[in-house]
């Protein structure tokens, strides 16, 4: 228990780093239901009256900050603090002026030794001093371990000594607008908030905004949740604030009125509320934001002129007037910015912004000043318009890119998430697939698209609509069909037609000890069969053991749902022979309540040391793999199954048995009077460089790229520390009771997974549709608890399937 109360008081200052960074960039969503999207029929700029774009120089050079968190102005000088935070615990403080030339980090003198722990959070006062509310744990003479480090033994560190060297401590800290240090006062009153009866938890302040120059607003994070109060620049707390117990308050900021502004989220849009700065109550001006579909709304500020304040959101920035009303003033994408790595800003007085944008893809930040661009600039631009169904900031990273480099097209994006509709029934009623595939049949200027949902292209394969991007493989330098995965192309293929092509894609599998199946494939027959041989009362999953759950694990590969002919066969013997053999197994769960409210630790251990070990004692038949991460096989191998494996996959009638998920599929629309130059930003995504040394999820497509990734399964694991510095890191499972190291993968291990993952015939995991879904749910919740038998299930999912495949 004390051992559990240290970790909770060593581990106070990262959630409140958490906390710090997720409010910075709280997710604030508006998706209005009967809003669409803005489509222009237009596909050159003429002007830029829809066209929002500003010039983004970059300025300054890259700071030691994995998070910028606030740009902010101090008062009337031209002095600006920054702060944000870097590594898993550290926040930091910086002063630069309107230049952004040079960079003064503030060391805070807060009376501790140099073997302390710090959080701070900063604020500015109107009068432009900096206050700083300081949470220190000092740790004194205490030796205090990495505990990052994969050698630190955890089982005999000695967490007592150190709580009892730790000494827990708040400061209130005011400094000049040059830095300099005027006071520091102890802050009083937070054990009043202390929710928790273990000493060892803590209140603790993780934002301070100075209303003036004698008191401040503060946001105390304690056991239960957040409490905001008021305190004094003497870091006494006065009194606590009640503004509801669904108000957070996001971006405080002082508007042109006086008023102390935030935003926040009400029902299914966003708001901004003002608090009175005499009585600190909610005043009743709350101003209502229609931010737009799928966007959210990071911070606010004071604005200029027409507008009461500027929004930033992560697909624009919003001048909102004084009836609420939002005016898009930059579009991130026409800046060639993308706004999902944008995370403080800072209005000038002349229609210049200060922004701060993270590159997801490269791991760095940068400052850009933004000017008002030109509209001559964007004089006779071609427009190549991308439907995104689920924007990925990768790819709006190299839509940037390709932007900022390319003086005759410019990407436009259209993101369809905000399709997710539902009537007053909560009848899903449109999605993002049926919302594009109406658009293109309405002919909507669409060039290319961007999806992770294949049901984009079913029932689609006999139509015209997608070029065939095998005419485009192997026509410049970047790629062609030999460089690519054969599993990949193949999975893409409807009638020998490329449809389209995923940079990268996860890869699944079921394994089985090889002792009871030695083949690549199976069919549900081979399962069957192999299971039958196991002893009595056998699970068939390690970790799925009930009728419904084995029933859909075993439906994703049967290809009952034909979703490139929108036909179906829930009527064939097969599929009655999946729903007989289903329900052999429970229906519910059989574990004991015991163990989980009575049993001691030694009957806990055995419990979990049976039923996690089953797959190792033959007890079950198969385990799900993921092999996005190729070190997967040998955890299987040695850890999982102990034993020799094999990749059987999802039982399947064609030999299809393993599973992708692209990640970022494209398109190209066959009628796009541009697609040679829509081929040229997709070849992007398959060069030799980017597919070696980009962040990239799962499996690489380019054979080369994945062939790198193998070597790396049979090297030595590393970790990077925080200078980016691969340091040896362990691979070790824990079995038994005992640790087991992984050895890295062998020459045999290596060509098995090669050959399975380049070759294997496969599938893409089916979409998911909750009305068929809760429709297949229900039909065969009825069998299972014996009211219908497995054929009038199965008549009756036809027809019900057949009615919703083709609406």
């Amino acid at each position: 228990m004390k051992r559990n109360s240290c970790f909770k008081a060593v581990a106070g200052l990262f959630a409140l780093t958490l906390v710090l960074t997720n409010s910075s960039c709280s997710l604030f969503r508006s998706e209005p239901r009967k809003t669409e999207p803005d489509n222009s029929e237009s596909e050159v700029i003429t002007d830029d009256n829809d066209f929002h774009s500003y010039n983004a120089e970059e300025i300054g050079s890259p700071l030691e900050l994995d998070t910028v968190k606030s740009i902010q102005k101090l008062g009337n000088t031209d002095k600006v603090l920054i702060t944000g935070t870097y590594g898993k615990s550290d926040t930091k403080i910086y002063l630069t002026d309107l230049t952004f030339n040079t960079y003064e980090e503030l060391k805070l003198d807060t009376g501790a030794s140099d073997n302390a722990s710090c959080y701070y959070c900063a604020g500015v006062s109107p009068d432009g001093n900096i206050v700083v509310a300081a949470t220190v744990i000092d740790y004194g003479d205490f030796e205090m371990p990495d505990f990052s480090d994969p050698d630190f033994d955890s089982e005999n560190f000695n967490y007592d000594a150190m709580l009892e060297a730790a000494e827990l401590s708040f400061k209130l800290i005011t400094l000049d607008p040059n830095g300099k240090q005027l006071s520091t006062k102890d802050i009083s009153g937070l054990e009043e908030y202390d929710t928790d009866d273990d000493p060892n938890t803590y209140a603790a302040i993780y934002e301070v905004f100075p209303c003036d120059s004698s008191t401040l607003i503060v946001s105390i994070s304690h056991e239960t949740g957040t409490t905001y109060a008021l305190m004094g620049t003497d870091g006494s707390i006065v009194r606590s604030l009640d503004f509801g117990s669904d108000t957070f308050l996001n971006s405080l900021c002082i508007n042109n009125s006086g008023e102390f502004a935030f935003s926040t989220w009400n029902d299914d849009i966003a708001v901004i509320k003002t608090i009175d700065p005499l009585t600190y109550q909610l005043t009743r001006t709350d101003i209502p934001v229609n931010i737009g579909l799928s966007n959210y709304l990071t911070a606010i500020s004071a604005g200029h002129g027409d507008y009461d304040y500027y929004a930033l959101c992560s697909k624009n920035l919003l001048g909102i007037k004084k009836n609420g009303e939002p005016e898009t003033l930059i579009n991130w994408t026409d800046s060639d910015l993308n706004g999902d790595g944008i995370s403080a800003m800072l209005a000038l007085d002349n229609d210049e912004f200060i922004i701060y944008e993270n590159t997801y893809s490269t791991g760095t930040g940068k400052f850009f000043r933004l000017t008002p661009r030109d509209a001559s600039e964007l004089e006779n631009l071609t427009i190549l318009n991308l439907a995104m169904i689920y924007e990925d900031t990768t790819v709006k990273d190299k839509v940037s890119a390709f932007n900022k480099n390319n003086e005759s097209y410019r990407i436009r994006i259209t993101d369809y998430s905000g399709y997710t509709q539902y009537n007053d029934d909560s009848k899903l009623i449109n999605t993002p697939v049926k919302q594009l595939k109406a658009d293109l049949a309405d002919g909507k200027p669409i060039d290319m698209v961007c999806f992770s949902d294949t049901s984009v292209f079913y029932g689609m394969s006999s139509s015209d609509t997608f070029a065939d991007l095998y005419d485009y493989l192997g026509t410049d330098d970047t790629v062609s069909k030999d460089d690519l995965m054969p599993s990949m192309l193949k999975a893409c293929e409807e009638n020998g037609k490329l449809q389209f092509i995923t940079p990268s894609f996860g890869f699944h599998t079921y394994a089985v000890k090889t002792k009871f199946w030695d083949k690549e494939n199976w069919t549900l027959d081979d399962v069957i069969k192999a299971y039958d041989k196991l002893p009595a009362n056998s699970w068939l999953f390690q970790s799925s053991h009930t009728k419904s759950d084995i029933f859909y694990i075993l439906f994703e590969n049967m290809n009952i749902i034909d979703w490139s002919k929108n036909s179906c066969s829930f009527d064939s013997p097969e599929f009655i022979k999946l729903l007989e053999f289903c329900n052999k197994f429970p229906e519910t769960e059989t574990k004991d309540d015991f163990v989980y409210t009575e049993a001691t630790e030694e009957e806990r251990e055995e419990y979990y040391k049976t039923h996690d070990g089953a797959i190792r004692s033959g007890r079950a038949l198969m385990d799900y793999l993921d092999l996005s991460s190729l070190r997967n096989y040998n955890h299987a191998k040695y850890a999982g199954f102990m034993d020799d494996i094999t990749l059987a996959g999802y039982p399947s009638p064609n030999g299809n048995g393993a599973a992708i998920i692209p990640n970022n599929g494209f398109g190209i629309i066959e009628s796009s009077e541009n697609k040679d130059e829509c081929w040229k930003f997709i070849s992007g995504f398959f060069t030799e460089d980017y597919q070696k040394n980009s962040v990239m999820w799962g499996i690489p497509s380019r054979i080369s790229a994945f062939d790198k990734m193998l070597e790396e399964a049979c090297n030595d694991p590393v970790r990077m520390d925080e200078n980016g510095n691969a340091l040896p890191a362990s691979d070790v499972e824990y079995v038994n009771g005992e640790n087991v190291t992984i050895p890295n993968l062998n020459d045999d291990e290596k060509n098995v997974l090669r050959s399975y993952i380049m070759n294997a015939g496969t599938n893409f995991t089916a979409p998911y549709d909750s009305e068929i879904t809760e429709t297949i749910l229900e039909e065969t919740e009825a069998y299972f608890t014996g009211k219908t038998t497995a054929e009038q299930t199965a008549k009756s999912l036809q027809d019900k399937i057949t009615d919703l495949i083709n609406e």
